[in-house]
């Protein structure tokens, strides 16, 4: 706030006073989008086409900041988008396994290294540990899920190196977890009588993702 320059309120006054311009704007960034999501190779096999797509969002934004400065700083270059020749590199790179998949794996991990954290529906699984509970995880093997409360899931992405928004948007975006409707990533989940809202990860994913590590 002390060391701002002079370029970031000049650029945001340039925006104030050009409210005319905001939907022109808007439709440039979602027409990004499409062009950052449609530029893939034709063998498809080696990305995530679901990564791509969440990328082309900020690469979009980054194109649309880059052109309102030129506008509203008058600086005197011409616009060239880096990303242009950027984007068949960050595409390449989101094959193998994604950070979606490898924070799910070290999520499970660790889950399964403090089982006896997880409660059953009914609190089943005796006295709730001096920390809390981490979540909902039935016994036996016919479990359809392991839904955490989200504070406990969060600092655990956290703690593994990840943003736990853009990892919890990633897995929304490819099924992996079972949300409510009307909700971020969480559900209303029976845990002792109670119905909090867990964040719940389908046992499908977390089977798929034991089953390719």
């Amino acid at each position: 706030m002390a060391h701002f320059g002079h370029a970031g309120p000049q650029f945001v006054k340039w925006l104030n006073d050009h409210k005319d311009c905001w939907e022109d704007l808007v439709e440039i960034y979602r027409l990004a989008i499409d062009e950052f999501s449609s530029m893939l190779p034709s063998d498809r096999s080696r990305i995530d086409v679901a990564v791509v797509t969440r990328l082309a969002q900020p690469a979009a934004a980054l194109r649309v900041a880059a052109m309102v400065a030129h506008w509203a700083l008058d600086l005197p270059w011409e616009v060239v988008d880096p990303l242009d020749t950027l984007w068949p590199e960050i595409v390449a790179d989101t094959g193998g396994a994604t950070g979606d998949q490898r924070a799910l794996a070290l999520v499970v991990s660790y889950a399964h290294s403090r089982r006896e954290t997880f409660c059953g529906p009914s609190g089943s699984s005796g006295q709730a540990p001096a920390a809390g509970w981490s979540g909902r995880w039935d016994s036996g093997v016919t479990w359809e899920y392991i839904a955490f409360y989200p504070h406990v899931l969060k600092k655990m992405l956290a703690e593994f190196g990840f943003a736990p928004e853009a990892v919890l948007a990633g897995w929304k975006e490819r099924g992996w977890l079972d949300v409510g409707r009307g909700r971020g990533f969480d559900k209303p989940t029976r845990v002792n009588g109670q119905n909090p809202c867990l964040i719940v990860v389908r046992r499908e994913a977390i089977d798929a993702i034991q089953r390719e590590s």
